[in-house]
């Protein structure tokens, strides 16, 4: 007897319309949509949709970075906006908009969440995307590069608890522009953090076949040694992160003149080197300080390292300090969106 299948339902705008709102949703509260296709900000989360031939989806041909509004300031705005065009250079992407265009639409949807979420003095965070673009399924870019900003709760992460790393070799790490730019290539980095997970650790940190430690799954690694250096991997095998980078400059103007560090160094060294010297191990990025207690199940610290804790404690003065502040007063509460 002929097996009976019952054929798959074509869907009228109407029934897509309902079900976008009633599937499409976020574990997070996502506040806002940005996308330089229509040049306007999006509210309502069913309708914060990529096209299916945006490259960004199925070439992975785009870059993307985050930065914080924290207290109603940007945290390193500029600096993670040089990071993006910087990633937009090395992998071909031309920017969608002048960087102080892009710049002001940031701050366009930072002000804009503030005001019809109730965000004032409260955390948040924005992530943004620039994509090669696409109007087909080729290999080749076509059409025009695009932007998205999207804002979402600011991420829970304690600095306050040691964490357990684990080295990864049985993945192979990122090279070359994959590992200095900061692409939606997030393949090697998913899968270093799941193996990582297997063993009870928390992100996994990177390294070659050889054993040279490269930088964690999202963040990177440094260590202070015995001998009282602060010591990390070069920047041109992991991506320069903007949280350390501010840290590493806190260290030149205040701990290596006070010798509180003796040096800070960037070079290739080993998982066995770390083994042998280091007395902290510290991930950066997010603009989080986390410290860790043990690498490969040797005890690395049973408390928060003293460097580690003034890092933590001068972190945020710094950035915010010199913070850009978002506007409050561009944006009131309107009438919702008519219904499309």
């Amino acid at each position: 007897m002929e097996k009976q299948f019952t054929k798959t339902t074509v869907a009228s705008k109407e029934e897509v319309r309902a079900m976008m709102k009633d599937l499409f949703k976020s574990n997070d509260k996502i506040f806002g949509f940005y996308t330089s296709h229509f040049d306007r900000i999006i509210k309502d989360e069913e309708l914060m949709v990529v096209p299916i031939y945006n490259r960004q989806i199925h070439r992975a041909h785009s870059i993307f970075d985050t930065v914080d509004v924290i207290q109603n300031k940007f945290v390193l705005l500029d600096e993670h906006l040089a990071r993006m065009e910087t990633s937009c250079n090395l992998v071909g992407i031309p920017l969608p908009l002048p960087l102080a265009t892009i710049k002001e639409k940031i701050i366009d949807l930072a002000s804009f969440c503030i005001s019809h979420h109730n965000l004032e003095n409260q955390s948040f965070s924005m992530r943004y995307w620039v994509s090669s673009g696409g109007e087909n399924f080729g290999i080749l870019p076509s059409g025009k590069p695009i932007l998205y900003v999207v804002a979402f709760p600011y991420p829970k992460e304690s600095q306050d608890v040691l964490v357990k790393e684990y080295s990864i070799r049985n993945v192979d790490p990122k090279i070359g522009v994959l590992a200095t730019s900061k692409t939606t290539n997030y393949l090697v980095n998913s899968l270093v953090t799941i193996e990582a997970k297997k063993k009870g650790g928390y992100l996994g940190i990177m390294t070659t076949k050889e054993g040279i430690i490269l930088e964690s799954s999202i963040m990177n690694v440094g260590f202070i040694w015995k001998n009282g250096d602060f010591v990390t991997a070069t920047f041109d095998r992991v991506l320069k992160g903007t949280t350390l980078i501010e840290c590493m400059n806190f260290m030149k103007e205040k701990l290596v003149p006070n010798g509180t560090i003796k040096k800070i160094v960037q070079r290739d060294f080993t998982v066995d080197e770390v083994y042998e010297n280091a007395v902290e191990m510290i991930l950066f990025g997010g603009n989080f300080i986390i410290p860790v207690g043990s690498f490969d199940d040797r005890i690395i610290s049973k408390e928060i390292g003293p460097i580690t804790k003034i890092l933590q404690d001068n972190y945020f003065q710094r950035v915010l300090a010199k913070a850009e502040t978002v506007p409050l007063n561009r944006y009131k509460k309107s009438i919702p969106n008519p219904k499309l």
